[in-house]
């Protein structure tokens, strides 16, 4: 299990490429409330978090650019606030649903044992050894995408878990030519349906208030997305 966590760990910096952005439901339809969508043999619905909305002319096309940036892991749904998007400002809070590439067909295991793994097995140096290979790897698909100029580094930690999700969160620093930028990142780690989801939420960092107020949509998002789809 410890090479699928160092997959959602890429993800969780590959999914910060972009903080000028706002988005939603990045391969859906969809307008608030849910979204479908399909993986292999099996259909979901997504309830959007409240205030979300999806991706319409060049934030779509900018969630299209941030998806095919992350290499590892496929993009299920992306969602940005819906009144920025509105207004054509730039995203302060953008967030991504995704699945591992290497998961598409199966979990491998049960919601209940990925949470217990991810609360008990990932201490502090395994997260620091996790977090530097995860960058290397994320960086490849940064560099291809933004330029050699461009990384990402995180500090991540584990945050909290219930019964739906084990759930992380931190900073992420986004180093280019044009500068750095600190963005703001919780993600919860669930299963559902026997497939492995990521759901995240991003904004720019100002204190560490941001990462609590996070913390708490993700914590609802996710269980709209569990009970919404079978439990």
């Amino acid at each position: 299990m410890r090479k699928t966590v160092k997959i959602w760990l890429v993800a969780s910096l590959a999914c910060a490429l972009f903080l000028p952005v706002s988005s939603s439901a990045a391969w859906a339809a969809g307008d608030g409330g849910t979204v479908a969508f399909s993986l292999p043999g099996v259909d979901f619905v997504f309830p959007f978090p409240d205030g979300y909305c999806a991706p319409t002319g060049r934030y779509d096309a900018q969630a299209r650019i941030t998806a095919a940036a992350d290499h590892t892991n496929l993009t299920d749904v992306s969602y940005y606030r819906c009144e920025e998007m509105a207004a054509g400002a730039v995203s302060t809070r953008w967030g991504m649903l995704k699945t591992p590439m290497a998961m598409l067909n199966s979990a491998g295991t049960t919601r209940a044992a990925l949470i217990d793994y991810l609360k008990t097995q990932i201490n502090p140096d395994d997260m620091k050894k996790l977090l530097a290979d995860g960058a290397k790897l994320a960086n490849e698909g940064v560099h291809q995408t933004l330029g050699e100029g461009a990384n990402l580094t995180a500090d991540l930690k584990a945050l909290d878990a219930d019964a739906n999700a084990a759930y992380m969160g931190g900073t992420v620093a986004i180093s280019a030519d044009s500068g750095q930028r600190l963005v703001a990142c919780v993600y919860a780690t669930t299963i559902v349906k026997d497939r492995v989801f990521l759901l995240y939420l991003f904004q720019r960092y100002n204190d560490p208030r941001d990462i609590v107020d996070l913390l708490a949509i993700v914590r609802t998002s996710t269980a709209k997305f569990v009970a919404a789809n079978g439990g």
